[in-house]
């Protein structure tokens, strides 16, 4: 139920960054919606961290691997972030420099 009710909101929003354009900057939009979408993509990794795959034996690793395939997810979003912060400092110091 929990789940269920994570995806929905992270859907929701999504549904209202295309639709409402809450942000004035592009850019700031394109972010949060890909935000959302890994969030979702990552919500769905999520129940295989619980009692739903069993420790027998072949399933040993499987959480194992279900957590480098929730770090591939995250990993991607993280350095994208990083990235767009960089840049948005980039920006707002030639704009200083330009004054």
């Amino acid at each position: 139920m929990k789940w269920g009710g994570m995806i929905f909101s992270s859907l929701f929003t999504i549904m209202y960054y295309l639709d409402a354009k809450p942000f004035e900057n592009k850019m700031m939009r394109n972010t949060e919606v890909l935000n959302e979408l890994i969030l979702v993509l990552s919500i769905y990794v999520l129940p295989t961290f619980g009692d739903f795959i069993p420790n027998d034996a072949p399933y040993e690793m499987a959480n194992y691997r279900f957590g480098w395939v929730f770090c591939a997810i995250l990993a991607p979003m993280l350095l994208f972030n990083f990235v767009m912060i960089f840049v948005e400092v980039l920006i707002i110091f030639f704009k200083g420099i330009k004054q």
